[in-house]
């Protein structure tokens, strides 16, 4: 084998430990960062009252929050909430577009 052939190899391996490290690292950072939006998502399900129960996992599984949501007006006017946002991102969508 050449010299070349040598250094080649020996960088591939010094690169692939390089990478199996850092492919690790973005693992660990993807699962910080996905796990509290995949408890929130769990959360939204729970039949359960309350967010902070003993259990990770559901015991039970509903959509009644999600109806309570948009249907009850006096807890939170929904979506009042979302056509205010609506409007102000599409009038902001439209004044960048013209002014920038």
């Amino acid at each position: 084998m050449s010299t070349n052939t040598l250094k080649r190899n020996k960088k591939s391996v010094s690169s692939r430990v390089g990478n199996f490290f850092v492919h690790v690292f973005l693992a660990m950072l993807a699962a910080v960062w996905v796990l509290p939006i995949f408890w929130i998502i769990l959360t939204s399900f729970r039949a359960e009252q309350g967010s902070y129960v003993s259990t990770f996992f559901p015991k039970g599984y509903t959509l009644a929050n999600y109806i309570k949501l948009f249907t009850d007006r006096n807890v939170l006017n929904f979506p009042r909430m979302f056509a205010n946002t609506l409007i102000i991102a599409v009038f902001t969508c439209i004044i960048s577009t013209f002014f920038v």
